[in-house]
């Protein structure tokens, strides 16, 4: 194993240390909200991102 391969390995495992960490961060925001309130935001975004596509055309 190379010295390029130890240091990508390291990286790896860096940036799967911070996806877990953020995913720590939004379960432990979605356990404090009901199922209306999810909905509600993921119907929220939605409609935010089509608004920023339609822009973009």
């Amino acid at each position: 194993m190379t010295e390029a391969d130890r240091r990508y390995a390291a990286h790896a495992r860096q940036e799967a240390r911070t996806v877990a960490d953020i995913l720590g961060e939004v379960t432990t925001a979605l356990d404090g909200l009901s199922d209306e309130q999810i909905v509600a935001e993921w119907y929220e975004r939605q409609r935010r991102m089509e608004a920023a596509l339609k822009q973009q055309r």
